[in-house]
């Protein structure tokens, strides 16, 4: 996929564990929730707006967010990985 990063069977797998019956993961649409916890995360700690979005929707879940991009673990968003 996009700069050869995440191979291109990726997507089908999400797609079917999405899918599943018993499914881990789940999809969450942007809301206002998201939008007004947006923020609260400082672009200073985490510029790029794709990656705020992801770190507002983990904080309006209280959820941790998955990634091992340096600026975002280095913020105050709890990370794993």
């Amino acid at each position: 996929m996009e700069r050869n990063r995440v191979p291109a069977q990726t997507l089908a797998r999400l797609t079917a564990e999405l899918l599943a019956a018993d499914a881990i993961f789940a999809e969450t649409p942007p809301n206002h929730a998201i939008a007004t916890i947006m923020q609260k995360v400082l672009a200073s700690q985490i510029p790029e707006m794709p990656d705020r979005i992801v770190a507002a929707t983990a904080l309006s879940l209280g959820v941790p967010v998955i990634s091992r991009d340096a600026r975002i673990q280095a913020s105050s968003i709890q990370t794993i990985w």
